[in-house]
């Protein structure tokens, strides 16, 4: 009886052991999200800043652009690709290179449930 005791006693102290330690990895996840968060905030004030001083010595006030200033990532924009659809081998062609978009109007497709 006394091994068994032990045994349960191991066992919930490893058990409390692995819970203390994934709440202090949280805890150091959560910290290093605030200091991003921090971090950012302090870069988006800091580019306000720049911003409005630059207008308010050249009063062009038109020129604004709080879009392009309020783009949090750095400045490190990529471009974007288009994607393409790509056909499926598999899948029939409902539709060839040759039928036209009126010849597709001339007989509607009904929906069938």
């Amino acid at each position: 009886i006394q091994e068994f005791n032990s045994l349960q006693i191991t066992e919930k102290l490893e058990r409390n052991e692995n819970h203390a330690k994934e709440l202090q990895k949280q805890k150091q996840q959560l910290i290093k999200e605030r200091r991003k968060a921090a971090q950012q905030a302090r870069m988006l004030k800091f580019r306000l800043g720049q911003v409005m001083e630059n207008v308010r010595v050249t009063n062009k006030w038109n020129k604004l652009n709080l879009d392009k200033l309020l783009n949090t990532d750095g400045g490190k924009r990529m471009k974007k690709k288009k994607r393409h659809l790509k056909v499926s081998k598999s899948l029939p062609v409902l539709v060839s290179d040759k039928t036209s978009e009126l010849d597709l109007l001339q007989y509607p497709v009904h929906a069938t449930n």
